[in-house]
């Protein structure tokens, strides 16, 4: 719960949408309940509309996170492979 508030500070106060979106992702790994996991989505759906609508770059913070786990996922499938 203490991510999500400090994720809803950095959006009023601070507008850092970088450090709000590390604390969304934080307070989603901790197993939240409900409530919690619905504000979270909420949030994360009003970023990606505001990203959508002021016509941002398609690599967002999200999708820049997404893309260096699977190209890391896929640097480490390549080494398996050469290596057998």
């Amino acid at each position: 719960m203490l991510h999500l508030f400090i994720a809803h500070y950095l959006n009023i106060y601070k507008g850092n949408r970088h450090l709000e979106i590390n604390h969304l992702a934080a307070a989603e790994s901790k197993s939240p309940s409900m409530d919690e996991a619905f504000i979270i989505y909420q949030r994360r759906k009003e970023l990606q509309e505001a990203d959508d609508s002021t016509g941002a770059a398609k690599m967002n913070v999200i999708t820049r996170v997404r893309f260096e786990k699977y190209r890391g996922e896929a640097q480490d499938s390549e080494l398996k492979a050469r290596k057998q």
